[in-house]
């Protein structure tokens, strides 16, 4: 169960908790396990709160950042775009922390600091259809583009198929609309 906070900033309705991980690119969702402290182990961290505008962070230690939500299929935004040099390293990858990448900022430069020990991956940030824990079952992207398997391999219920249905009837990434 994840913890309901209201929005400072818009219709006052419970969300849930969520913060950003000092100097990685990690979220965080508040549960039942974890205390809103421990989201600030190290005394920073940014909480971000769905609201009217997009705001940027002051800093790492931000308590109170607007975010909006972006429809990833509209004209000109991110899916029409993932072929776009400047916003991705890789079709899988965007660009920003790579010295070598002309529109990104090398580790440790420009607030890009990089995990807690220290190093940064060059252009580690992906795009939902290619995000993936690297030991689970479910491939890269599957979250966003087989949501489907992704379920039927994380969980178990009563009547669970023997195989996920994948005949799906809208998948914007497989451009199957209707």
């Amino acid at each position: 169960m994840l913890k309901q906070q209201g929005d400072p900033h818009d219709d006052g309705h419970g969300r849930p908790f969520t913060t950003q991980q000092p100097n990685t690119h990690a979220a965080w969702a508040e549960g039942y396990l974890s205390k809103e402290r421990d989201q600030y182990a190290n005394g920073d961290g940014i909480v971000y709160y769905p609201g009217s505008t997009a705001e940027v962070p002051d800093g790492s230690n931000d308590r109170d950042v607007q975010y909006t939500l972006t429809d990833i299929f509209a004209s000109n935004s991110v899916w029409e775009n993932r072929n776009l040099t400047t916003l991705f390293a890789t079709p899988n990858d965007f660009a920003g922390d790579d010295s070598s990448n002309p529109y990104g900022a090398e580790c440790g430069e420009g607030g890009v600091l990089g995990p807690a020990n220290g190093s940064c991956d060059t252009d580690a940030a992906n795009p939902p259809w290619a995000w993936d824990d690297a030991d689970d079952l479910p491939g890269r992207g599957y979250l966003a583009t087989n949501p489907a398997e992704l379920v039927w391999d994380y969980f178990d219920w009563t009547g669970n198929p023997s195989s996920p249905d994948l005949a799906y009837t809208w998948d914007q990434y497989s451009d199957i609309t209707s």
